[in-house]
């Protein structure tokens, strides 16, 4: 029972499987796209190409894409994360670029408030100018009820 078994998977692997092991006409095939779609996820408080919040915009396929970055008034950029990597520290003068793109992707640029610290205003020079003056007219009433007290004019 035992060699009828094993001579029938015998002659079905030379029946089926044996054959197509010497096949001449297979053939492999692939598409390469000609465009590719990236994924935009912009944050508040900036844009990315001048998209606001979410988008998709495509490119050809090993075309060098730049995203211009551009927070808003009182925000600076916080992350950049391309394809689920960091890559705010390759963000130069306010651009990302892939240099050539070979496939999907997305892009989640995110902004956060410039931390309000001391003002920056340049009153220093004018607190020193203010100071000065309220010394010096302190400085003149002083004088100036002095000498009204040695003249006999009390209403001063």
């Amino acid at each position: 029972m035992k060699k009828t078994i094993a001579a029938f998977l015998l002659s079905l692997f030379f029946l089926f499987l044996l054959p197509s092991a010497f096949a001449d006409s297979t053939a492999l095939t692939t598409t390469v796209p000609s465009e590719h779609t990236i994924s935009l996820d912009v944050g508040t408080g900036g844009m990315v190409n001048s998209v606001r919040g979410k988008a998709e915009i495509r490119a050809d396929r090993a075309s060098r894409v730049v995203f211009q970055i551009a927070p808003d008034s009182g925000f600076e950029t916080s992350s950049v994360v391309y394809n689920g990597k960091d890559v705010t520290a390759q963000v130069r003068e306010g651009s990302f670029v892939i240099e050539s793109l070979t496939g999907d992707g997305s892009l989640i640029v995110r902004f956060q408030r410039i931390p309000a610290g001391d003002p920056q205003t340049g009153d220093s020079q004018e607190l020193l100018l203010w100071s000065m003056l309220s010394l010096m007219s302190a400085v003149s009433l002083t004088a100036v009820k002095v000498i009204g007290n040695r003249t006999g004019n009390k209403s001063i």
